[in-house]
């Protein structure tokens, strides 16, 4: 899957940073959100946090930044140094281009020995809500077995997604954007930026992207 070799390894000193609330109802906000991380990650990352007048959404396989108006700061968080991360991997290599839906289309199966990710739904999970499922049965066992039941938070797979049904997706996932390969559905929030280009990153495996107000590094997958 996505290496690992993530901005936030470039150095080893934290420093503390707000936390930002992104609004729903503002377009600039809003475009960030697909770009957190999990809520459990070890750094924290969430919600977006302030660097000066910048703010910065990483999930640690992409990151994007931009400048909001007026944005709501609600708190502060340890931090990794991101300033540093963004001097190595942001060095263009090349000529940019336009990105467009088309050009994320999946074309070809990556098989690096790990799952691929639903080009649709991007592997959605839905919650059972506070009915935990009966499990007398061999045939519901079955059943929530297929769609990756977690017990822990009481949610399975989304079968209602058409390409995937809940299940492990085995088609065309993956896509090479100037060279680099990627999953589709990794894409989808980048090309969701206003008039985005991308261009390739002098840093092996990555490729930068710059929008209407934003810019940001995506890193590839691994080969």
């Amino acid at each position: 899957m996505t290496t690992r070799r993530t901005f936030l390894k470039t150095a080893a000193a934290f420093a503390m940073a707000p936390m930002v609330r992104l609004r729903q109802e503002i377009d600039m906000e809003r475009l960030m959100l697909p770009f957190c991380g999990r809520e459990h990650s070890r750094y924290m990352l969430h919600a977006p946090f302030g660097v000066g007048e910048l703010t910065y959404a990483t999930d640690q396989y992409a990151m994007v930044r931009t400048e909001l108006a007026n944005r709501v700061e609600e708190g502060h968080k340890r931090l990794p140094p991101v300033e540093e991360a963004w001097a190595r991997y942001c060095r263009p290599d090349g000529a940019w281009s336009y990105l467009t839906p088309d050009d994320i289309q999946p074309t070809g199966i990556w098989d690096d020995g790990h799952w691929s990710i639903c080009p649709e739904c991007g592997n959605r999970r839905v919650s059972l809500g506070d009915k935990y499922p009966d499990v007398d049965t061999h045939e519901e066992r079955m059943r929530l077995g297929l769609l990756d039941y977690d017990i822990d938070d009481n949610t399975i797979r989304d079968a209602s997604c058409p390409a995937c049904r809940g299940r492990d997706f085995s088609g065309a996932s993956a896509v090479r954007i100037h060279g680099v390969p990627f999953m589709s559905w990794h894409l989808r929030r980048i090309v969701a930026l206003p008039n985005v280009r991308v261009c390739r990153s002098a840093e092996n495996g990555c490729i930068l992207f710059a929008a209407d107000g934003f810019e940001g590094v995506a890193m590839g997958l691994r080969e």
